[in-house]
């Protein structure tokens, strides 16, 4: 969920250089994400507990983080606390770093209050990434829970589409050096050394397949298509370990 909120997060922090710090490092420890030139960082839980808000303070500046981040954010996926205590946060950041519990600890409904105050054009770009994250409108307003009636009428270009109802995953089990070299001999491949997406291009090209229907991430590829019956992705995976799962979990989760 933290790569979902990456837009929205940019859009209303002012944060253009946002990312996943997991593509940094693997599970990387104590935040999910940051912006190092803007120095603003953001945890990501789906727990809400003050016992949580310690745990994060407390491995963030053990882990020295405030020396590159001047501001932490922890925002929470359910609706938060009505408060927390700040004497108990000041006992961890004992003055080496600032962090508010009023200002710092922020949900959904956080987030959405702060889009009342953007243009419109930004307003519909945000509405447009939360329809894909919450998948219903009604869903997002319903964070809202405006003090006062809102009469304003959004409207939205989205257009209904539809997905298989599951997805393959595989582990990918390919050697790069091999393919490289294969595909200088046999495809008179001209390229150097890059990242794995061309790697399995190559791949299913000497299996001379164009076949596109893939994607990869985290060492799994995945398809709409079964491997079982697709040779040339099946030449590329671990049999051992192919799943599926229903799509409408894994874009959720995602």
């Amino acid at each position: 969920m933290e790569d979902a909120f990456i837009p929205i997060l940019k859009e209303l922090f002012h944060l253009p250089r946002l990312y996943n710090l997991n593509a940094k490092q693997k599970n990387f420890p104590g935040i999910d994400l940051g912006d190092e030139f803007d120095r603003v960082a953001f945890q990501v839980t789906a727990t809400t507990d003050l016992e949580k808000v310690r745990k994060t303070l407390s491995i963030f500046i053990d882990k020295n983080y405030q020396s590159n981040f001047d501001e932490l954010f922890i925002f929470m996926l359910v609706n938060k606390q009505k408060s927390y205590s700040q004497q108990a946060v000041d006992k961890i950041t004992n003055g080496q770093f600032s962090f508010d519990t009023k200002t710092h600890i922020i949900d959904c409904a956080d987030i959405l209050s702060k889009v009342t105050g953007l243009r419109v054009t930004a307003q519909k770009r945000i509405l447009h990434e939360f329809k894909l994250i919450l998948g219903d409108i009604d869903g997002y307003l319903a964070l809202r829970e405006p003090k006062e009636s809102n009469n304003g009428v959004f409207t939205t270009n989205l257009a209904p589409i539809t997905f298989p109802k599951s997805v393959f995953v595989a582990q990918a089990s390919i050697v790069k050096k091999d393919i490289l070299a294969r595909a200088r001999s046999e495809l008179d491949y001209k390229g150097k050394k890059s990242d794995m997406q061309l790697y399995i291009g190559l791949a299913l090209a000497l299996e001379g397949s164009k076949f596109a229907g893939w994607a990869f991430h985290d060492g799994k590829i995945f398809s709409f298509t079964d491997f079982n019956q697709h040779i040339p992705l099946k030449s590329i995976i671990d049999v051992g370990v192919i799943f599926s799962r229903i799509t409408q979990y894994l874009l959720f989760m995602a």
